[in-house]
């Protein structure tokens, strides 16, 4: 079952108006709408995810070139 991006609820699909529609808030999406949002979502997650291992990869750098004293 898809997930709904607006509350994380379940989503069913409702085959007389071909649309899923959240069991939670009432949201309707087409399969188009849901897919287009998902790989929307998924993009933010990667470029969030790809920040964090730069940040991350940046420290090492900086711990790794200090001094020791």
């Amino acid at each position: 079952m898809p997930i709904c991006p607006e509350c994380g609820g379940e989503m069913k699909w409702d085959r007389n108006r071909f649309m899923y529609v959240c069991k939670t808030c009432g949201l309707s999406l087409k399969r188009e709408e849901l897919d287009r949002i998902r790989n929307e979502q998924r993009k933010n997650y990667l470029t969030e995810e790809e920040e964090r291992k730069r940040r991350r990869r940046e420290y090492l750098e900086w711990w790794l070139s200090k001094e020791k004293k």
